[in-house]
């Protein structure tokens, strides 16, 4: 009944307002405020409307509202805080037509990696191809946009290196510009002078 229920809404013609509501708040909108706008549209309805349209959108908005995140005591924090300023990445990437956070962390100890993986709740855990003699090298990556932002909040109080790259990323809400991944790649870099404070 239900799924006959959406079917026949999905029929429903699309009036003009709607259609232009959906080119201003589709590219940026979560799902939840796209619900709320279009409440006898279902998900799917309103992505093949949008793709006929040529309406694209980043990636990690797919996902954005869905909170994973594992609330951590503050032990935990302190300890993946050392893990991300010592063994760890942030970075802004391009991500069709915007630029989205990543967090990586390295380590040649599995079972360091598994923990990050299993207190937070969130990301992947891979294996880094292995050159030569090197130890193995595990990753665990996490690529969600509303999952980056909400640790990094979590950790901010005890980070020390990577203090600056979160101030920037929690300075303002996302989708980021590419003047913040150049700001960021420059931090990430020892030796280069950062660049100008980004206005929020």
């Amino acid at each position: 009944m239900n799924g006959r229920f959406h079917k026949q809404h999905d029929r429903i013609s699309w009036m003009n307002q709607e259609l232009r509501d959906l080119k201003m708040l589709y590219p940026s909108a979560i799902w939840a405020t796209l619900k709320q706008k279009f409440p006898k549209r279902t998900r799917s309805s309103l992505r093949t409307k949008a793709s006929h349209m040529g309406i694209r959108r980043p990636r990690y908005l797919h996902f954005a509202g869905l909170p994973k995140l594992a609330r951590m005591g503050l032990a935990d924090r302190a300890y993946l805080a050392g893990l991300v300023d010592g063994e760890g990445c942030i970075t802004l990437r391009c991500d069709r037509v915007t630029y989205t956070p990543v967090l990586f962390v390295a380590n040649t100890n599995v079972s360091v990696i598994k923990w990050a993986k299993r207190t937070t709740n969130i990301g992947y855990v891979r294996q880094h191809p292995r050159k030569g003699n090197r130890k193995q090298l595990w990753i665990w990556a996490v690529y969600r946009t509303g999952d980056v932002l909400a640790l990094l909040r979590q950790l901010k109080p005890f980070l020390k290196v990577k203090e600056r790259h979160v101030a920037l990323l929690l300075k303002r809400r996302p989708p980021f510009s590419k003047t913040h991944a150049e700001r960021i790649h420059s931090l990430n870099h020892r030796g280069r002078s950062p660049s100008p404070s980004v206005s929020s």
